[in-house]
C-alpha cells in the first residue's frame, strides 16, 4: 500500500512529497526543496521515524525552489536527483537565479543530476509502479509522476488547483503547457488525485473545465 507525506518548504512554498510502500518501506522523495537545516531535520526525522528506505530522488523539474534540498538528500541518503534530459540547462542556470533573487550562492549545493526520466520510464517502489509523463511548458523537461494503481498524480508546476504553471521564465511555453495538460493529464481518470508542486490538492475532474 502506498502512503505519502507532504512537506511545504522554503520561501516559495514548494510541496515536497515523501512516498513509500507500507509493506517494504521502500520510498522516494519528490522535489526536495529543503531550504535550511530546520527543514532538512524535519524531513530526516520523519523518514527515520517511519523507517523509510529512500530509493529515489525524483524531480518534476529543476527550478531552484524544487531542488534546494537535492544536496541534503545526496549527502544524507546517497541519492542523486533524477530528471528529464531537457532539464539540465534549467538546472545549470538555477544558481544564477538564486544569486540574483536571494543574494545566495548555492553553487556548492548542486549535485549532478541524472537525466534518466524519459516518458517510457517506470520507477518501481516494491510493487508500486510510478509512470513518468513528459509535460513540457513550464520547463522543457517538466514531468509528472502518475501511479495508476492509486490514481494519484504528482503534477509539479504543470497543473495546480484552478491554475497552471507560469510560462514566462526561460524555456517556458504557454502553448506547450496547455497541450501537455489537455493531451497528457486530462486523459487520466477524472477521480485522479492531483498533488501539485505548490498549493492544495485537486482532481483531474475538477480541473478539466478550467484549462
Amino acid at each position: 500500500m502506498l502512503q505519502y507525506k507532504t512537506f511545504v518548504m522554503n520561501p516559495v512554498q514548494v510541496n515536497c512529497y515523501v512516498l513509500w510502500d507500507t509493506e517494504t518501506h521502500d520510498g522516494a522523495v519528490i522535489d526536495c526543496g529543503a531550504w535550511n537545516e530546520t527543514e532538512q531535520k524535519r524531513l530526516q526525522e520523519f523518514v527515520e521515524g517511519e523507517g523509510i528506505k529512500l530509493r529515489h530522488a525524483l524531480q518534476t523539474h529543476m527550478h531552484f525552489d524544487h531542488t534546494m534540498g537535492a544536496d541534503f538528500v545526496h549527502r544524507q541518503y546517497g541519492l542523486l536527483p533524477t530528471c528529464h534530459p531537457a532539464e539540465q540547462e534549467v538546472y545549470a542556470s538555477s544558481a544564477e537565479m538564486v544569486l540574483r533573487w536571494f543574494r545566495m550562492d548555492i553553487s556548492n549545493r548542486m549535485p549532478p543530476c541524472q537525466p534518466t526520466l524519459l516518458p517510457s520510464t517506470v520507477i518501481t517502489l516494491s510493487n508500486i509502479d510510478i509512470q513518468v509523463i513528459h509535460t513540457p511548458g513550464h520547463t522543457p523537461g517538466g514531468v509528472c509522476f502518475y501511479i495508476s494503481s492509486q490514481r494519484i498524480l504528482f503534477s509539479g508546476d504543470t497543473l495546480f488547483r484552478q491554475g497552471i504553471g507560469r510560462t514566462d521564465l526561460p524555456g517556458g511555453s504557454y502553448s506547450q503547457i496547455i497541450n501537455s495538460i489537455r493531451t497528457q493529464l486530462f486523459t487520466l481518470p477524472a477521480d485522479t488525485l492531483v498533488l501539485p508542486g505548490h498549493g492544495p490538492e485537486t482532481t483531474i475532474g475538477a480541473e478539466t473545465g478550467n484549462v
